[in-house]
Formats: structure tokens, sequence, C-alpha cells
């Protein structure tokens, strides 16, 4: 019987072992000061995304923010001080500690959304998190917990470059198609947005960055 990976204690271990590198949260085979880099570009994109998403919300002004697996601390902190009431959800200790240092007035919790269901929230991001979660049925779990979090207006964003055939890889990543998710997404009441629902979708700054272009993906209830 092939060992089940244990995708906790794997970041647990990679945070408690890289603590104070960037690499604990992105590529182990890039530059430490590449990733860092990175990081921070990741923190002023989704900045930027979700005080234009909420500008698009008019009068509602939806301002509470999940963000699961985040990492670094530094998302939170160009938030909060833009009004936004910011959460943020992790496997490790390390990451709870080193990012409440960044922005002692985030909420950072040790939180696991195959475990338990997400807090109401306007935003959901889960960024570089899904292909991290390899057990299938541990996925779902997931899609389900956040779908339980989602307000009736709220938009659930997350990266995933989406494969046109499963193929093995590294075990803590697994790539998934559009279908499992447009799938898995209806099983649990959700939908993909469609970009013609977005007026950022028109946005060369949004749909043209190279990083995102073709991964950022945007979801809401079904109707």
């Amino acid at each position: 019987m092939a060992e089940v990976f244990d995708q906790a204690a794997y970041w647990k271990e990679r945070h408690r072992k890289l603590r104070g590198d960037h690499r604990a949260t992105g590529n182990i085979s890039r530059p430490a000061d590449q990733m860092l880099q990175r990081k921070i570009i990741q923190a002023y994109y989704f900045s930027a995304l979700l005080r234009t998403l909420r500008a698009e919300a008019g009068d509602r002004l939806p301002s509470e923010v999940l963000d699961i697996g985040f990492g670094t601390g530094f998302l939170g902190s160009l938030l909060v001080p833009s009004g936004f009431d910011y959460t943020g959800y992790d496997l490790s200790d390390v990451a709870v500690e080193d990012s409440s240092a960044v922005c002692p007035e985030a909420r950072y919790l040790v939180r696991n959304i195959v475990r338990e269901a997400a807090q109401p929230s306007d935003f959901i991001i889960a960024s570089e998190v899904l292909f991290h979660i390899v057990d299938d049925a541990e996925w779902s779990a997931a899609i389900g917990n956040i779908a339980a979090g989602m307000r009736p207006e709220g938009i659930f964003l997350f990266t995933e470059t989406f494969v046109a055939e499963l193929k093995p890889g590294p075990p803590h990543f697994k790539a998934r198609t559009r279908a499992m998710y447009e799938d898995e997404l209806a099983a649990h009441g959700l939908r993909f947005i469609r970009p013609e629902e977005l007026r950022l979708a028109a946005m060369p700054v949004f749909n043209q960055y190279a990083s995102f272009k073709g991964s950022m993906h945007f979801v809401r209830l079904a109707e």
C-alpha cells in the first residue's frame, strides 16, 4: 500500500527548516532573494486586485478577506491599512509567528482548510495552495470548506495552471485539469466567474501580468 503524503507535516517542517528564507513558501530550486522579490510582487498584485474588486462592488464595500496559506504576511501588511479585515490561515506555527511580527494588526491563525470550514468572508484567497493538496479527497474537502465560508456575493480567488492530463510529479504537488475543478466546484455549489462579469478582466495590468496570466481564477456561488 502506497504511503499517504502528509501535507501538513511537510509544510510545518519546511517552514521550520527554512525559517527566514522565502523559499519556505515558494519554489525551493530558485535563489532565496528571487523568491523574496516574487512574494513582494504577489502581495502588491493581490492587494491591488482586491481593492479593484471592492470598488466594483459599489456601495456594498466588501472588506472581509481570508487568505489561505498566507506564508509571508506581506499581503496582510498591505490590506489592513487599506481598511480590509484580514485573516490568514496557515498550517505552520512558524508562519503565524513570523507574519504576526510583519503585521501585528492582522489575524494569523494555524488552521487546516482540509479539516475545518472557512470563516465567513467576502474574499477568500488560495494562492499556490490547492495544487499542494495532493490527495483528491482532501482537495475536495478543502473546496467544500472554502464554499462554506463564502458570503452570498463573495469571490474566491485561486491560482492553478491547468494541465491537459494528469501526470506524476513531486510528492507535494499535483496539477489538475480545468474539468476536474469545474466538476468539484459545481459539487459544492460554486462556479467559475466568466471574464465579462468583472471589469478588471479587461485591464492589461491584471490580464497580462506574466506570472499570473492563465493561472488566476475567480469563483463565486452558483445561481
